[in-house]
C-alpha cells in the first residue's frame, strides 16, 4: 500500500469529496490530499490559506484523515508535505486556531499540534457560539433596510485609501487590520464624512466557521448613536457570515456592552466553545 501526497488543483479535485470541493474552490485556498495509489482514493485532505495582513504567515484551516486510516501517520506526513510546499513559496510560519465545542476535544487536538511542532500562543474559553441556520434572513434584511441611509461597507483591498488613512489616524488606539488578520469579505466598516468611524472584525477560521474578534468605535467622533452603530455592525457581520455559507458564528467579547448588543439581536447563544491558537515556524 502506497500513499501519495500532492497539492490538488481545481481540475484534479474530483479525487476529494464533492461537498468539500464546493466549499473551497473559487476562494484563496491551497488544498492538499493524501491519496492511496492502489485504488486512487483519498485518505485525507488539508486546507491552507495566506493569512491576510501578516507577511509570510500561512493559516491551517482543516486537516482531516478518514477514521479507518488514522494511526498510520498520514495526517503528520500530509502536514509535512504541505509545510515543505509553502516554505518553498516563501512562508515562514503556520498559524492554526482550533475551536471546539468541548474542552476535552481541545486537548485531544493539542496532542497532535505539539507532536507536529506547534507552540500554543493563546487559550480562550467561553466563546459564545451561534448556529447561523437558526437566523431569519428576512428579519435581518428588514432591519438593515431601516438604516439604509447609514453607510456600512466592506473593502476588497487592505490598501484601500480609507483603511490606510484610518490606520494612520488611530496610531495604535484601535487594532489595525494587519494586527487582527481580519477577513475583509466578512468584516464591516461604518463611514461618516468619508472616514471610517467604526468596524467589526471577523475572521474565517474554517470554511464553515466565522469568528467575531472585536468591535471598534471612535466614540468621540461618531455623530450617530454608538449603540445603534454597534448593533448594526453585529447585524452586518451575521448577514455576511450567512451569505458566505458559514454554518456557525463564534463571538469573543472585549466588554459587556458587546455581549448585551449581541443578545438583543441574536438571543442567547446556542452554546459555548473553547479555542486555542498555535504557531509553527517553517
Amino acid at each position: 500500500m502506497s500513499i501519495e501526497y500532492k497539492r490538488i488543483s481545481k481540475e484534479g479535485a474530483v479525487i476529494i469529496p464533492e461537498e468539500y470541493r464546493a466549499r473551497v474552490f473559487g476562494q484563496k485556498y491551497w488544498i492538499f490530499a493524501a491519496i492511496d495509489t492502489e485504488d486512487h482514493s483519498w485518505c485525507g485532505h488539508l486546507l491552507l490559506s495566506v493569512a491576510e495582513g501578516v507577511q509570510g504567515m500561512i493559516q491551517l484551516h482543516e486537516l482531516y484523515v478518514k477514521p479507518e486510516r488514522r494511526e498510520e501517520g498520514i495526517g503528520s506526513e500530509l502536514l509535512e508535505y504541505a509545510v515543505r510546499t509553502v516554505h518553498q513559496a516563501g512562508a515562514n510560519r503556520i498559524y492554526y486556531k482550533e475551536i471546539t465545542e468541548t474542552e476535552g476535544a481541545m486537548w485531544e487536538n493539542a496532542f497532535f499540534c505539539e507532536r507536529n511542532g506547534f507552540s500554543m500562543v493563546v487559550a480562550n474559553a467561553d466563546i459564545d457560539c451561534f448556529d447561523l441556520n437558526s437566523f431569519d434572513q428576512d428579519m435581518i434584511d428588514r432591519k438593515i433596510s431601516l438604516y439604509e441611509n447609514l453607510k456600512f461597507v466592506r473593502f476588497q483591498d487592505e490598501k484601500d485609501p480609507l483603511l490606510v488613512k484610518w490606520d494612520k489616524k488611530n496610531n495604535g488606539r484601535m487594532p489595525s487590520i494587519s494586527a487582527l488578520g481580519a477577513d475583509l469579505k466578512l468584516s464591516r466598516f461604518y463611514i461618516e464624512d468619508e472616514e471610517i468611524k467604526a468596524a467589526i472584525f471577523v475572521k474565517r477560521e474554517r470554511t464553515f466557521q466565522a469568528v467575531v474578534t472585536g468591535i471598534c468605535i471612535d466614540e468621540n467622533h461618531t455623530e450617530v448613536n454608538k449603540t445603534l452603530i454597534r448593533s448594526l455592525l453585529v447585524l452586518y457581520a451575521i448577514d455576511g457570515a450567512i451569505r458566505s455559507k458559514c454554518r456557525k458564528l463564534y463571538i469573543m467579547y472585549d466588554e459587556e456592552t458587546e455581549k448585551k448588543t449581541v443578545s438583543s439581536l441574536a438571543g442567547e447563544p446556542d452554546g459555548s466553545a473553547y479555542a486555542t491558537e498555535w504557531v509553527r515556524e517553517v
